[in-house]
């Protein structure tokens, strides 16, 4: 009822992000990433479970359910991670068959336990930042994208500290900081409170975070994060370009690079504002 009521945003989320994924990684690489996901180890004992599941018809649904999703994904273009869930119940089922085959065999047990730990270390290095940054810097947009896009936002969320402490007195009371994507946005509510950003500041018309705007005109300035002056003019009375946002590291992402712009006074309601930025991918 909720989705029929706000206009199908799950539909338009997954049309446009769907596209976007097949775009940059394709089926190829969503097998692939399956791999990086849960280990090479693990994936024989997530299809041991689907199998135990099968033979079962008390628990053949839950085979079916994971194949389903999975190949749902697959098809549609899904992100690799997306399909993580339904690993819970293969490798549970995994495990059980496992135990059937270890038995009480020491030899079994230590090989069973050493495969798993080596298991958990073969995708660590891709899935958490284990090394120092310099160390992934440049192999982060091969390796995990996912990570990269989070690397320099406590950097980010300085540089838009700073702008809002030069700001008039007047304008500093109540200043919002509008980002194009929601991770830019949570970034600002985890890190800005440490640097004088209350929470709430941040808000974003992507996905989600659309819904999450306050009522009533903020009394102060408002900073766009990563938007174009040709975007937003049209909804200020007076904006300027004040800072260019960058990461130590030179790590490419979507906010290294991008502008920070000052709307001194919003001619528009922030209902209208929101509505004209709100988007799903």
């Amino acid at each position: 009822m909720w989705q029929g009521l706000n206009g199908w945003p799950s539909v338009e989320f997954s049309r446009n992000n769907n596209a976007n994924v097949r775009d940059d990684e394709g089926r190829l690489g969503f097998l692939l990433q399956q791999i990086v996901l849960v280990g090479p180890l693990a994936l024989p004992l997530a299809a041991a479970g689907l199998v135990w599941l099968w033979r079962r018809p008390s628990w053949r649904a839950l085979a079916v359910a994971v194949a389903t999703v999975a190949l749902a994904l697959f098809i549609v273009g899904g992100k690799a991670y997306y399909l993580g869930p339904t690993y819970v119940l293969a490798f549970a089922a995994g495990s059980v068959a496992a135990e059937r085959w270890v038995g009480d065999d020491p030899r079994r047990w230590r090989t069973a336990v050493g495969a798993l730990a080596l298991n958990a270390l073969i995708p660590l290095a891709a899935v958490a930042p284990v090394a120092p940054i310099e160390a992934y810097a440049a192999a982060f947009v091969d390796l995990n994208d996912e990570l990269g896009e989070e690397v320099g936002w406590p950097d980010m969320v300085d540089q838009v500290a700073r702008v809002a402490t030069v700001l008039p007195a007047d304008e500093q009371l109540g200043v919002r900081v509008v980002t194009a994507s929601y991770g830019e946005a949570a970034a600002i509510d985890l890190y800005g409170p440490a640097r004088g950003l209350a929470r709430g500041t941040a808000l974003s018309g992507h996905n989600s975070y659309a819904h999450w705007w306050p009522d009533g005109s903020p009394p102060g300035a408002v900073i766009f994060l990563r938007y174009s002056r040709t975007t937003v003019e049209r909804y200020c009375d007076a904006l300027g370009p004040v800072a260019i946002v960058s990461n130590p590291w030179d790590v490419p992402n979507e906010v290294a690079g991008a502008p920070m712009l000052v709307c001194h006074r919003l001619r528009v309601a922030p209902e209208v504002l929101r509505d004209a930025l709100r988007h799903y991918d």
